[in-house]
């Protein structure tokens, strides 16, 4: 069941997505964007592995962190920031772009995104340029 939005949520002005396998670099990418006085939601930490933690817990920590990902993506002011490195965009980040697309968010990356999906093509995809931001 999806939940409301809580009244104290964070609006963030950015969103940084991108596979959690390269949170630490997306991260430096957002906290490079938060030193220019941005509020920023950056990558959470990585999710539980099935095969320490088990099925459940997965399921669980993944099912909250995407809830409220997608909710800091559809409240966001200035766009969504894909740190997609050597040209790779994972499942969760393709969602996370139709997502934005869907509502008319700004999307912006940091390399360029080289696909022949129709559904990331008809995206106005912007290179971000920290320096001019």
């Amino acid at each position: 069941m999806y939940e409301k939005r809580k009244v104290n949520q964070m609006i963030y002005d950015y969103v940084i997505v991108g596979s959690r396998k390269f949170r630490k670099e997306a991260n430096r990418i957002g906290q490079q964007i938060i030193e220019k006085g941005f509020q920023v939601k950056l990558i959470s930490e990585p999710a539980p592995r099935i095969e320490a933690d088990g099925i459940d817990a997965l399921r669980e920590s993944k099912t909250k962190y995407q809830r409220q990902h997608i909710e800091a993506i559809r409240c966001c002011k200035r766009g969504i920031v894909i740190c997609n490195f050597n040209g790779y965009i994972g499942l969760n980040t393709k969602a996370e772009m139709i997502f934005a697309h869907a509502y008319d968010i700004p999307i912006f990356s940091i390399e360029n995104v080289n696909s022949d999906e129709e559904e990331l093509k008809i995206m106005n995809i912007q290179r971000l340029n920290l320096t001019s931001l």
